[in-house]
């Protein structure tokens, strides 16, 4: 009974892309664009020459890297002087330099360091295994990892890589927090910081913004699902029939949407008919 969109898929789907603008740890490969720079993998704004306060003079360490890029995230090492902004690379040995690098080899046209076999991921620091799609380095276990990128930690398994651990906030990409007793960057750890994206609460097991935690949560956001699915941490307009008992799309509760089955679930609705296509009662 999904094919209804209502208010509150509307608003799911608003929050969702509001959490996905932003890098967090759930990102599969960070990105940003750094105000029309390249892509990189680290998240966070990019620092750019001029008004954004790079300076006209660029140090490079002995490594290649350029010290004001390389202090503005772990993966970022060059000075694009066309773009004036910092990028993971413009040659391979940027990446070869760079011990925060995500791949030994340099993708040019996006200004990435990227891998494409697990041979080549064989001494890197973020870890062992190439992911080909997202073509980074990914680890499966923080044995993979050395130092200082001690942590083995990320979206999901197949897209986890090694990484700092964090001792405050500070450390953490911008939208995230340090959870300290595990020294690991996450969406949340307390409810205060879920309202900022328009969420109500924290899951504090797996530290991730949600929209509700009880019912109450649900009536003050007022966008017409006054009911809490905490599985899910959705609202949704019904969790069970009785919910849908004046409901003008129908009696039947499913999937968190009030509808129809047959004519008889419309009883109480102007029309009387369900529509058995799209499972609630026309209108």
């Amino acid at each position: 009974m999904s094919s209804r969109l209502n208010v509150a898929s509307l608003l799911s789907a608003a929050l969702l892309i509001t959490a996905c603008a932003g890098d967090g740890p759930g990102a599969a490969r960070p990105s940003s664009d750094g105000g029309g720079a390249k892509a990189t993998h680290d998240g966070g704004a990019v620092g750019t020459g001029g008004e954004a306060g790079m300076p006209e003079q660029h140090e490079t360490l002995p490594n290649g890297c350029d010290k004001q890029c390389l202090a503005e995230g772990d993966t970022l090492c060059a000075f694009d002087s066309a773009s004036k902004s910092c990028v993971e690379c413009m040659t391979d040995a940027h990446c070869q330099g760079n011990p925060g690098a995500l791949g030994p080899k340099c993708d040019p046209a996006q200004g990435i360091c990227v891998c494409a076999s697990n041979a080549e991921c064989a001494t890197n620091s973020r870890g062992k295994t190439c992911n080909t799609t997202a073509q980074m380095c990914t680890c499966a276990a923080a044995s993979e990892c050395k130092s200082p990128f001690t942590l083995c930690y990320g979206g999901d398994a197949a897209t986890q890589y090694c990484q700092k651990p964090c001792t405050a906030s500070t450390d953490c990409p911008s939208g995230t927090s340090c959870l300290t007793s595990t020294g690991q960057c996450v969406e949340c750890t307390t409810d205060a910081e879920c309202a900022a994206q328009g969420y109500s609460a924290c899951d504090t097991t797996k530290h991730t913004c949600r929209e509700c935690k009880t019912d109450a949560d649900c009536k003050a956001l007022d966008f017409g699902a006054d009911f809490c699915d905490t599985a899910q941490g959705l609202c949704v307009e019904c969790k069970t029939a009785t919910e849908c008992a004046a409901s003008k799309y129908g009696a039947v509760c499913d999937k968190g949407l009030c509808g129809c089955n047959t004519d008889a679930d419309c009883a109480k609705t102007t029309t009387k008919k369900c529509d058995t296509t799209q499972k609630y009662c026309k209108q």
